[in-house]
């Protein structure tokens, strides 16, 4: 299944964590959203999603990921394990370009949010969003993920009636 992978440069922790809350309030679920930051310059809102794992940049300094992304980035190592960020990020569909800029951004000591995304219409509130709290390099990634990861991140929706019930209602079935 494609999903597209919108990602951007925060300024600071501070901007980070506005981004989270805006993109939240816009109907971004937070389990659709990561964040790449060095150790030092963690922002409130990696607590708030799926945990954190650490990683290495091409240059061996190390980074933590927070969110949906860190399970996709385990899923992505080389038997021998020594794959970098740049690499790993390479391997999920960034060319080779945009996982370099991430590396940059996080030398940099910046904060990245990552968004996956599989619903075009929402693509403006989270453009809009990011580019209300400032953030810088906001650009968009086709990535090909397994159904079975790209069900982890999809917010769930419940019925309002059973598929029985619709079933009765649309049809006038009698069971």
């Amino acid at each position: 299944m494609l999903h597209l992978l919108i990602y951007a440069t925060a300024v600071s922790r501070l901007h980070a964590d506005l981004a989270i809350v805006r993109l939240n309030k816009a109907g971004i679920a937070m389990s659709q959203i990561s964040i790449l930051h060095p150790p030092f310059s963690r922002p409130n809102s990696a607590l708030w999603l799926d945990g954190s794992a650490e990683f290495s940049l091409s240059g061996g300094e190390s980074v933590l990921v927070s969110g949906f992304l860190r399970s996709w980035l385990r899923g992505s190592a080389n038997a021998d394990g020594a794959d970098s960020l740049s690499d790993k990020l390479f391997d999920l569909g960034l060319v080779r370009g945009q996982s370099n800029q991430i590396e940059e951004s996080l030398l940099e000591r910046r904060v990245v949010v990552a968004i996956a995304e599989w619903d075009e219409s929402k693509l403006p509130a989270i453009f809009d969003c990011l580019q209300c709290v400032g953030a810088e390099h906001v650009r968009q990634a086709t990535i090909d993920r397994p159904l079975a990861n790209a069900a982890a991140c999809r917010p769930r929706i419940r019925p309002a009636f059973s598929p029985i019930a619709q079933a009765l209602a649309i049809g006038g079935m009698v069971a």
